[in-house]
């Protein structure tokens, strides 16, 4: 695993502030109309493989940017308009990315969320 992933990059005590620096987000992969998603709430998109994105965009929110240019891979809005940045590589090197942190989810919450959207009822 590499350092740049070991903890999501911020320090440990950050980490949880940092969940909520971004405001609405919509999911890793979208690729549908951003105007769509800005109107139904969304503050970022991460476009594409999002997780360096993600990264690199809570580490520029800490930091006090209001650019968000130089960001592969993301959108939002723009004095007033949907822009978007140019497209993050796809990630290549899988093993450089740490395990899911499985226990910080609520499995059973996430189970019966999932089985809504998809329309699935036991």
């Amino acid at each position: 695993m590499s350092d740049e992933y070991a903890g999501g990059g911020l320090p440990d005590d950050t980490a949880g502030e940092a969940a909520g620096m971004c405001g609405n987000l919509v999911e890793f992969g979208f690729d549908g109309s951003l105007e769509g998603v800005f109107g139904e709430g969304a503050d970022f998109v991460l476009l594409g493989e999002g997780e360096q994105t993600l990264l690199e965009l809570v580490k520029s929110i800490r930091d006090g940017a209001e650019d968000f240019a130089s960001i592969r891979g993301l959108g939002w809005m723009k004095n007033g308009m949907p822009f978007r940045t140019a497209a993050r590589p796809v990630m290549r090197d899988l093993d450089a990315m740490p395990l899911p942190a499985w226990d910080l989810v609520d499995i059973e919450s996430y189970r019966r969320v999932w089985l809504e959207k998809m329309g699935i009822s036991l």
